[in-house]
């Protein structure tokens, strides 16, 4: 091939090998000719079009074969004005209409298909199931008939590499690339963010956007495409059914998420480019620029013109031109700007006006050059001008100077920008890092620990740590533990709302540590600093390194704006609210890694962390509350009691103090002390979100389930309604106050939320059953257990039997739990195995009699000694005649004696021992002092029972409507109800009230 050029004509003419012009390119005012040419011809019919084009041909060859193929892609454009312009191996999908992955289906190992979205040009769009993150994804396959066609893969994995390269909150975040098989045939597919709404284009349909509403969407587009302009990617493609719209809960409005960069393209000199025989016509013909039509080289001025083209739609509810035929409307927009945006709508900014005006230029030289460009005017409120076009010679050294004098004004600005006043309002959030200790000496590993919790004493700021955002994190392919680097960090922050991420990093200088602190407000555009404050503090040594942390945090605090009678009241040293002994904390940190995998280990190295400070009270409270978990009961207890000696020997912070006894009480089910320690954390440190999740479950076991919600619907508040966990608590609590409507609301928010399978459903159960609609109810929880993973199915088997046995199908009841029994002995659940053993007890002695009562009650304590589980096997025990066995299996209790779970468990199971004896006043004598430490969400039969035989109807109904009240909190928590109670409850009130 020659490349030809021919200034006088503007033209660059191809050549092939036997000298034939094969192509020509059209440069400079000969371009405008052809534009000229091109729209006179489309006029004529077609007869003398033929005739007009072949004189062309003669006097200028070029201009007619450029003429001819806006033509021809006109008139191919015709027929799908209305569907992007597809390359025809297009064809090949729409050919074969069949979907390619089936509901249920499994994808690589991994991703389960739930259900089919959409389909395009590039293939099929799936909702799925991603089970390593356990969230739900966007899943787009390239079709098994297009793989092999030539650059089809590179093109799939184009728009991967592309759309992950754009951190941006107005942009589809695109996860990862994927390969499996189908039927044999290699399956490529990528999997995005999920995003739930609707398109821009959807929404226009229902009429016109108020005009304060568009102008915010309008410019969060702008932004998110101003973030690919950045990285030198050009959408090509942007049009209003590339817009999603979505909830945006603190706000109360809607946010914007660009999708499909399918057909976008790098245009840096280092980006990623694919080749293909020929140039290829893409985009939507109602939104493409003058130059995509002519199939010309697209920049980012192109999107400006797609933005244009949308920005106008959505303030004045009409495309440009609609008047017109479609074609016909094309055809002018490639020779002049249509009609003002203002002369459709009068109430039109003059500033929105003037900007739309330029981007619909259709030269692109005379647009916005980008789209960065775009939102400079858009934010900056100068009129803008048009771009005059003309040549002018700019020396090398006119260059370098202008260069040279930007680049110096751009860093003083940027060093201003940085350095400014660090002052927040009180109650700002901000992301805490995990320290980093950079000096190679591993003894110092537990440095994070030690800075987390000297900083986090200040009650101005609001802090949380990357573990308390577990479904950011899983947005983000990150997990709990998981060391983010700054970029993670920054993006995690954007996800979670916080405008501030701190960073901290010990380092050495000669013989001195350097702990450098970085406070950072995150700029949303750019996922990049904004503002920065930085500052660095030394010490000689490893005993010195606590007094740097110290000067450290109290910098930070004054700086950000907290009173210094705040810092004053709440300022231990780090040594002061952990421990002093860096050996100690590492341990500590080591553990706390540990214990996202591995449990048991933690423990172990929890105990060490304690045996080289026994007075280390974080490290107890850690290994009693794991201990606990893996109801390891006894020990548990020991290391609690530990926490608490240590907080009596060796005070701490306030906030550890109070978080370590509240966490202790609501442990030991002392409902009011649990209560009134997370109120103190509320109080004094007023932006901690966690006392506020924590408090309201002893608040409503203490009957204030009012208040319960409350609590509720304040976090929800606080931290933007965006945890789905947070609605599904709300809707529990209004379920069993009554409150239909209010828990149907819960429902719908938290479906949203994009909760992990089976947890929508199992909160349509706790909805439906606490209403009454039992057949809703039923095939809810038929659905949760369909959906949930293995653990979760063994656990709400036994409410699903509960229920089941509440509405007197017991022989169902009892089947149930029979045959998952023994997938639970085949998957080792051991606690899971107790509970149901308990359970089937009860059920069958109900049913047949109790001859298998002792030994499954008996198996149960075996397996499984903890206080709730021994308290509901005795009670069964002494119900069914076999008080001995009862009496001895209540002495696990002990190990919480002196506390509400040890003191009213034996209370209760002596009463029932009593009560099977025939004596009910020996019941009322154990049970009337642990009345006002019983939760309100247990039962309590054997309470109104014993009233009863006392002769005292008034109180026993009194005390059975009460637990008939709460009743619906077995929905929730089977584990803390004996199966068939409040059956037995309801029996029992009307014998009582038909009697008076």
């Amino acid at each position: 091939m020659l490349h030809l050029l021919i200034p006088q004509r503007q033209l660059t003419v191809i050549i092939d090998g036997t000298g034939k012009p094969v192509s020509y390119v059209m440069t400079g005012e000969a371009w405008n000719q052809v534009r000229s040419l091109f729209g006179v011809m489309l006029e004529l019919a077609p007869a003398e079009r033929d005739a007009a084009l072949e004189r062309l041909s003669q006097e200028d060859p070029g201009a007619a074969a450029e003429v001819r193929r806006l033509i021809s892609n006109f008139e191919e454009a015709r027929s799908f004005l209305e569907q992007p312009v597809t390359p025809d191996w297009q064809q090949a999908l729409s050919a074969s209409p069949a979907q390619v992955l089936v509901v249920g289906e499994t994808v690589a190992g991994r991703y389960v298909i739930r259900r089919l979205l959409g389909a395009g040009g590039m293939g099929e769009v799936y909702e799925a199931w991603d089970r390593e993150m356990r969230m739900p994804v966007a899943l787009k396959v390239l079709p098994p008939q297009l793989a092999g066609r030539p650059g089809m893969v590179d093109r799939f994995l184009k728009e991967v590499y592309l759309a992950r390269e754009i951190a941006h909150p107005g942009v589809c975040k695109t996860y990862d690339l994927g390969r499996g098989a189908e039927a044999g045939t290699p399956l490529f597919f990528l999997t995005m963010e999920l995003i739930e709404g609707q398109t821009l284009a959807q929404r226009l349909v229902r009429g016109p956007i108020p005009l304060a509403d568009g102008e915010a969407l309008l410019i969060e587009i702008a932004e998110a495409i101003a973030a690919a302009h950045r990285l030198h990617v050009i959408h090509r493609d942007l049009k209003p059914g590339n817009v999603m719209l979505r909830r945006d809960p603190p706000a109360g409005g809607l946010r914007v998420a660009i999708m499909d960069f399918g057909l976008a393209k790098g245009n840096s000199p280092g980006s990623l480019e694919i080749s293909s025989a020929a140039p290829q016509q893409v985009g939507t013909p109602q939104y493409m620029a003058p130059e995509q039509l002519a199939n010309d080289p697209v920049t980012k001025a192109t999107d400006v013109y797609a933005f244009g083209l949308i920005a106008y739609e959505v303030l004045t509810g009409r495309r440009p031109l609609d008047q017109e035929p479609p074609l016909a409307a094309l055809i002018k927009r490639t020779k002049s700007a249509p009609p003002e945006a203002r002369s459709v709508v009068g109430a039109i900014p003059a500033r929105w006006n003037s900007v739309i005006s330029r981007c619909l230029e259709p030269d692109p030289r005379a647009r916005f050059a980008d789209a960065a460009e775009l939102t400079e005017a858009l934010s900056s409120g100068r009129k803008v001008r048009r771009r005059v076009l003309f040549p002018r010679a700019i020396t090398r050294r006119q260059i370098a100077m202008t260069f040279g004098v930007t680049a110096v004004a751009a860093a003083a600005w940027k060093w201003t920008e940085l350095r400014r006043d660090a002052r927040v309002a009180d109650g700002t959030r901000v992301l805490l890092t995990s320290a980093v200790n950079a000096t190679g000496e591993p003894e110092l590993d537990g440095l994070a620990v030690a800075f987390a919790a000297e900083i986090q004493q200040s009650s101005h700021l609001a802090f949380s740590q990357p573990e308390d955002h577990a479904d950011e994190l899983r947005l983000i392919l990150k997990r709990p533990g998981d060391r983010l680097d700054a970029r993670s960090a920054r993006h995690l922050a954007l996800r979670a709302q916080i405008p501030l991420v701190l960073f901290a990093t010990l380092g050495r200088v000669g013989s001195d540590y350097v702990f450098d602190v970085t406070l950072e407000r995150v700029d949303p555009a750019t996922e990049q600093a904004a503002a920065a404050w930085p500052n660095s503090f030394r010490a000689a040594g490893q005993r010195q390194l606590h007094t740097a942390m110290f000067d450290a945090a109290r910098w930070l605090r004054r700086a950000t704006g907290e009173s210094e009678s705040s810092i004053a009241d709440l300022d231990k040293r780090p040594e002061e609210v952990t421990t002093d002994s860096w050996e100690a904390l590492r341990e500590f940190s080591k553990a706390q890694a540990q214990a996202e995998t591995d449990l048991p280990g933690a423990i172990v190295t929890l105990d060490a962390a304690a045996r080289r400070d026994p007075l280390f009270a974080m490290a107890h409270m850690r290994r009693g509350d794991y201990l606990v978990r893996l109801n390891r009961f006894a020990e548990g207890y020991d290391a609690w009691h530990s926490a608490m000696e240590a907080l009596d020997q060796r005070p701490i912070s306030r906030r550890e103090e109070l978080m370590i006894r509240a966490m202790y009480a609501d442990d030991m089910q002392d409902c009011a002390r649990a209560a009134r320690y997370y109120k103190e954390l509320m109080r004094v440190y007023p932006h901690l979100d966690y006392p506020w999740r924590y408090v309201s479950s002893p608040l409503m076991k203490l009957g204030r389930i009012e208040e319960s919600i409350t609590v509720m619907q304040q976090l929800i508040a606080r931290t933007g309604g965006t945890r789905w966990n947070h609605w599904r608590k709300l809707l529990d609590y209004n379920a069993i106050a009554g409150h239909t409507e209010e828990a149907r609301a819960a429902w719908e928010e938290m479906q949203r939320r994009h909760p992990p399978p089976g947890e929508t459903e199992l909160a349509a159960f706790m909805l439906h059953a606490a209403s009454g609609s039992d057949r809703e109810a039923e095939d809810s929880i038929r659905a949760a257990l369909a959906k949930l993973a293995d653990a979760g199915r063994s656990k709400y088997t036994t409410t699903y039997a509960h229920w089941l046995a509440d509405k007197e199908r017991l022989t169902e009841a009892a089947r149930l739990l029979g045959d998952s029994l023994l997938s639970d002995a085949r998957a080792g659940r051991v606690a899971e195995r107790s509970r149901k053993l308990v359970s089937l007890a009860a059920i069958e002695a109900r049913a047949s009699g109790p001859k298998s009562v002792k030994a499954a009650c008996l198996e149960a304590i075996e397996l499984d000694h903890g206080p709730q589980r021994v308290r509901r096997a005795a009670v069964v025990l002494a119900r069914n005649g076999y008080m001995e066995e009862a009496s001895r299996v209540a002495t696990f209790l002990d190990a919480a004696a002196g506390e509400p779970l040890g003191s009213v468990g034996r209370a209760v199971v002596e009463a029932e021992i009593r009560l099977a004896h025939g004596e009910p006043a020996g019941a009322l004598h154990l049970l009337q002092p642990v009345a006002d430490l019983r939760s309100h969400t247990e039962s309590r039969l054997e309470y109104a029972r014993a009233l009863a035989g006392m002769d005292n109807a008034t109180e026993a109904i009194r005390q059975l409507e009460d637990s008939l009240r709460y009743r619906h909190a077995e929905w929730a928590a089977a584990d803390l109800a004996v199966p068939l109670d409040y059956r037995d409850i309801r029996f029992l009130l009307n014998n009582l009230r038909n009697k008076r």
